[in-house]
């Protein structure tokens, strides 16, 4: 959901995406996991666990969904990647 709502502001904004993003969504949308993956309050409470390694709002989400869903995180990014949490840099 984070994911979605990120690349949905970015297009608001005008900034390019990559792909199609209203097939991406759809896709994702389509998915029973993220039926089951919205954001909820306990998601938005777990931030505050974090240390602050990382100022991307978006990116925090997605750190604490994987963490409170028990999921991991695949990123690129090397900051990301340094979180204690179930996050795998590739």
């Amino acid at each position: 959901m984070v994911s979605l709502w990120e690349i949905a502001i970015k297009a608001q904004l005008g900034a390019p995406t990559s792909g199609s993003t209203r097939g991406y969504c759809g896709a994702v949308r389509s998915t029973t996991a993220t039926k089951n993956s919205l954001l909820q309050a306990n998601h938005a409470v777990a931030i505050a666990q974090l240390p602050p390694l990382h100022k991307d709002p978006f990116d925090r989400l997605l750190i604490v969904q994987g963490i409170v869903e028990g999921i991991t995180l695949i990123t690129a990014n090397p900051i990301v990647a340094r979180y204690p949490a179930p996050v795998r840099r590739v």
